[in-house]
């Protein structure tokens, strides 16, 4: 409720508050109401609801027609800590998820749609500034080839449809200028957590009839930008992943269990998903006999923390754990993926191999920076609109990163005492640990 001396006053004022507040979730009427405030008729005084019969409401929004195989809304870098059984979440590949909403002029870590295997159908109902990143899609606009990697301007009314993957890859994303101003922080996080039904949309993927807010002013100076097609990521269906070494790599596994895993070409199961992708290969000879107290089998051990990356041995079978995936448990970890190629595990596919390189710490760090520099330079390529001729393919040549020494699993250890027992800090390669051990 608003009042004033002066009837436009007390309409700013009204339009302040509905403009200045926000509800978060599914639809509202605020947007409504302030065009409604924003008409003539009512300024003037026209209050009687039958000028509703040709008020024209234009919401600023995308209806979700179909929502494809399995969509989601996401941001970088999803949620700041994990625990209480909360996953991580985020884009499974960042490299795409930053590239696009660059193209769009946004923060490079605001949510927009993770697409896996195949898209959804989406009607814009107010015009918005998109861009699609990622592995190849087929992708029309009202029914018009749709070009990825490139921002485009879609005007009130068009049909955009996302189809299926045509090459090797499997996760796209829709960038949009604004993002989705409704979503509710969870966490610290606008990201999705299907498996636990908390963050983006209600907590689940998108699903036909949901309505999306978008921005409603956009900018006028973004000019049309496209990324060369030399420097766009190359999505294969024979990958090599650069890991570190694992928690538990000595101690749990033979010398020989080591050298088989980085010496196989693994094949990604039909079991790949955002909360674990399962390899298939041969099987460890184990550095133990059993599990001791954390079980009867020498994977098994008492909970502890999981690292993002890690290659989890449940039994004898090995399943590589991204940003979906469980916190805590008790199986053995080892092989940990660093930071730089997070995004190669958001691409992989069933079917696909894998082949792991092992690296340092420093060497990791290295393709850490790599990694930043160039994204560091499309986002000045694109913001002082000076091209992108200086810049290198991130995946062009070969890069030696087997510099540093590898590194061994126990890092730090204290022995028992009478009065302590003994203690031992094993490496996990953990992004979200602010220690030294990051990569």
């Amino acid at each position: 409720m608003a009042h004033s001396q002066d009837r436009s006053e007390t309409i700013a004022r009204m339009k302040e508050l509905l403009t200045g507040s926000l509800i978060a979730g599914p639809p509202t009427n605020l947007e409504f109401l302030v065009q409604i405030l924003d008409d003539s008729r009512f300024a003037s005084g026209e209050t009687m609801t039958s000028f509703l019969q040709d008020f024209h409401f234009a919401p600023h929004a995308i209806d979700v027609i179909s929502a494809g195989a399995y969509t989601l809304i996401q941001d970088l870098p999803g949620r700041p800590t994990v625990g209480k059984g909360i996953p991580h979440s985020g884009p499974m590949d960042p490299m795409a998820f930053q590239i696009a909403n660059m193209l769009v002029d946004n923060p490079r870590g605001t949510e927009g749609f993770e697409i896996t295997l195949s898209g959804p159908e989406l009607r814009f109902v107010g015009p918005a500034i998109v861009a699609l990143c990622g592995a190849p899609m087929e992708a029309t606009l009202d029914g018009e080839d749709f070009p990825m990697w490139s921002n485009v301007k879609i005007g009130a009314g068009q049909k955009l449809k996302v189809g299926k993957t045509t090459a090797g890859g499997c996760r796209s994303y829709l960038a949009i200028h604004g993002g989705l101003p409704a979503v509710a922080d969870y966490f610290g996080s606008k990201s999705t957590s299907p498996l636990v039904a908390i963050g983006g949309y209600q907590g689940r993927q998108l699903a036909p009839g949901d309505l999306l807010q978008i921005k409603a002013d956009l900018p006028t100076d973004i000019e049309t930008v496209t990324l060369p097609e030399r420097l766009r990521l190359s999505y294969k269906t024979d990958w090599e992943i650069s890991a570190m070494v694992g928690p538990h790599d000595e101690g749990y596994f033979a010398p020989e269990d080591i050298k088989m895993i980085y010496d196989t070409k693994w094949k990604v199961s039909h079991n790949a998903s955002r909360s674990g992708i399962r390899l298939v290969g041969p099987v460890p000879k184990w550095g133990r006999k059993s599990g001791g107290e954390g079980g009867a089998h020498p994977s098994n051990l008492v909970e502890y923390g999981y690292p993002l990356g890690t290659l989890n041995w449940t039994g004898d079978d090995p399943c590589i754990f991204p940003v979906d995936c469980p916190n805590f448990g008790g199986f053995t970890s080892s092989t940990t993926v660093v930071r730089a190629d997070w995004w190669k595990l958001g691409q992989l596919k069933a079917g696909n191999t894998l082949k792991y390189v092992r690296i340092g710490l420093e060497d990791a760090l290295r393709k850490r920076r790599r990694n930043d520099k160039f994204l560091n330079s499309i986002e000045q390529a694109i913001q002082e609109n000076r091209g992108f001729q200086k810049i290198d393919n991130l995946q062009a040549g070969h890069v030696d990163y087997h510099q540093c020494d590898i590194g061994k699993a126990v890092v730090w250890e204290k022995a028992e005492t009478a009065d302590t027992p003994q203690v031992r800090y094993r490496q996990v390669s953990k992004s979200h640990a602010d220690k030294s051990g990051r990569c």
